[in-house]
This record gives structure tokens, sequence and C-alpha cells, in this order.
């Protein structure tokens, strides 16, 4: 029976040989099996607990991004709404300019003023006053003269 054997076969045929017990006087033979058993053990508490850090970070990393993309998409609908409500108000506004627009034009003061029952003027009188002789409102002075104006006609 000459076959190969692999190494994980070697080192399990190694920790159960009668050769290499711990009994074995020979040192050389105990610290081999020492390590070979170590060996088939698999990863160290060193590597589990590097593996578990990074497990953490990755779980942690992602947990964060989902966060800040959930921040991100909540403040996007709220720009929306803000910009929907921007558009409806800037509506409104021309609605309201045009509405002003139409009210100030002159066909419509004629006819308002003539619901109210104005009438338009049909002998203009236009007053002009002598300025040397007034005095300016709020001074506190009186005024010594009297004002004298001419009437002239309209034109």
């Amino acid at each position: 029976m000459n076959r190969k054997t692999s190494p994980l076969e070697q080192s399990i045929s190694l920790t159960s040989s009668p050769v290499a017990s711990r009994a074995d006087p020979d040192p050389m033979a105990r610290a081999s099996v020492g390590r070979v058993r170590h060996e088939a053990v698999g990863a160290s508490k060193k590597d589990l607990a590097v593996i578990t850090a990074a497990l953490v970070f990755v779980a942690v990393m992602g947990v964060l991004y989902l966060l800040q993309s959930a921040q991100i998409t909540a403040t996007a609908y709220s720009v929306h709404a803000v910009q929907a409500t921007l558009e409806r108000v800037e509506q409104e506004n021309l609605v309201l300019k045009v509405e002003v627009a139409q009210s100030e034009s002159l066909d419509r003061v004629e006819a308002r003023a003539a619901a109210l029952g104005m009438e338009k003027a049909q002998n203009t009188v236009f007053l002009r006053l002598d300025p040397t002789v007034l005095t300016p409102v709020g001074t506190g002075t009186a005024t010594t003269g009297v004002a004298t104006a001419t009437a002239e006609p309209g034109r």
C-alpha cells in the first residue's frame, strides 16, 4: 500500500501516531505534533476577532449608507414639494397681476366712476399761485401776506 497522502492526512496521522505521543522523550517530535494540532484546528482567536471586526464594520457602514440614502430621499421629496408650492404661488401671482392690470385700465376706472355717480368735468380751471408768498407746510411760521392766485381757463 504505497499510496500518496495529503498534508492533512499526514497531520492527522501524526497526531494519532504512537510515535508522537506526549510521553515521547524527543522534544522535536512533541513540538511538531503541537504545531500540527494547532494548524489543524483552523483560524486563531486573533483571526476570528479581525474577521468579526471587519463584518461589524461592513454592517455599520451599510446601515449608515441606508440612513444617508433615506435622508437624501426625504430631502428630495421636500424640495419637490417646495418647488410645486413655488410654481403654484407664482401662477397665482401672475393671475393677480392680470387682475390688477385689468382693474387699473382707464375704461374700467371710467365705468366705476360713472357707477358711483361721477361725471366728467365740463370746465377745467387751473390755479396759479405765487410761490414767494406761500410758506411750506410744517415750518411753524405764519404767512404775513395774502396769497394771490389767477385763474386760467383749461386748454
